[in-house]
This record gives structure tokens, C-alpha cells and sequence, in this order.
């Protein structure tokens, strides 16, 4: 499992207002909807120039408080999950990822892959941070 967190200076109602609007912090062709059974899609491009898609639905959309997805690489046989969860601290936020279900990777990638998901999150954390706080 990997575990990131970041302080937002918004409340936590812009937070999830941002969040939920991925083309503001994470790309324009990135889909969430954010209702249950809701469908997330990411478009993307590895080093090779390559384009690959992650899929999954969301579980649970609890606004302004928590955002539940599945999450899978179209060539993965197995399924994780990616658990944002948002507090209120007055005026400002914490925002906490998880990311778990790395069990079902290959014993031989997998600490790659959770290194690699690592760098993408905080990356793209930071990115939900400043679109946040930039309004």
C-alpha cells in the first residue's frame, strides 16, 4: 500500500470541488464521475511515447469527504484501489491518498509498479494542490 498526504489551503468543499474536475489538475482527457458506479478513465503515454488506459468505476462518492475508486492498467490482471479522503481543519484541508491491492501484482513487478504509482501520485497531488489553491 502507498500513503501520501498533502495541506490545502481551501476548504474542504473547494478541495472537492477541484478533485472531482480532473481536467483543472490531472489532464484534459481524464474522466471521473463521481457518483457510485461512476466511470474513471485515464488516457496516458509511458516513456516510449506508447499510450496505455487506466480504467475503473468509482465506489463511493461521499462529497467533500471521501472519493473511492478501482483502478486497473488495461493489461493488468488484477484491481487496486485508490481511497482519497478529505478533513476539514477550519479554512484549510488535508487530503490523504491510499493506494492498495498491490497483492494481486506479479511478485516481480510489484515493487516497481508501487514505486512508480508513488511518483505519479505525488506529482499529481502536488498538481490538485496548486489548482486548488489557485481557484
Amino acid at each position: 500500500m502507498l500513503s501520501l498526504e498533502r495541506s490545502v489551503t481551501v476548504p474542504v468543499s473547494r478541495l472537492w470541488g477541484t478533485l472531482v474536475a480532473p481536467s483543472l489538475w490531472w489532464g484534459p482527457d481524464v474522466v471521473i464521475e463521481a457518483r457510485p458506479g461512476g466511470m474513471f478513465l485515464e488516457p496516458w503515454r509511458d516513456a516510449t511515447g506508447a499510450v496505455h488506459v487506466t480504467r475503473g468505476r468509482v465506489i463511493l462518492a461521499d462529497p467533500a469527504r471521501r472519493l473511492v475508486l478501482d483502478w486497473a492498467d488495461e493489461d493488468w490482471s488484477f484491481v487496486t484501489e485508490v481511497r482519497f479522503e478529505l478533513t476539514a481543519l477550519g479554512e484549510t484541508s488535508r487530503l490523504a491518498l491510499t493506494h492498495s491491492g498491490w497483492d494481486g501484482a506479479p511478485d516481480a513487478e510489484r515493487a516497481t509498479l508501487i514505486s512508480a504509482h508513488e511518483r505519479g501520485w505525488s506529482f499529481h497531488l502536488d498538481n490538485l494542490k496548486a489548482a486548488a489553491e489557485r481557484g
